[in-house]
């Protein structure tokens, strides 16, 4: 469902760059979602999880969507003296996300 509202997002011209960003926060979420599983004791981070599927499961799906991750997390804490990535780019970001986190 977040990639859902991130997509509505995406394509909406009248929120601009703040609409970039809550794309950018939603799909991050989706992510972390995807790779920890359900909130509970002992899961691990997010980022932790990442290395985990790195090391022992898909390298090359690990490296992608841990660069995917670290893109969105940029994107998402990026300060007001920085650009905001291209409409196109966070497009790009959303069909990377659906093709390996649906």
């Amino acid at each position: 469902m977040t990639l859902q509202h991130a997509a509505r997002l995406l394509h909406d011209p009248t929120l601009g760059s703040a609409g970039l960003r809550a794309a950018c926060f939603l799909m991050r979420q989706h992510l972390e979602q995807r790779l920890a599983g359900p909130p509970g004791p002992g899961r691990p981070p997010s980022v932790r999880a990442l290395l985990a599927v790195a090391l022992v499961d898909r390298p090359a799906d690990a490296r992608r969507l841990a660069q995917l991750w670290d893109a969105l997390s940029r994107a998402c804490h990026a300060h007001g003296h920085e650009l905001a990535p291209a409409r196109s780019t966070v497009e790009a970001w959303l069909v990377d996300l659906q093709r390996a986190a649906p």
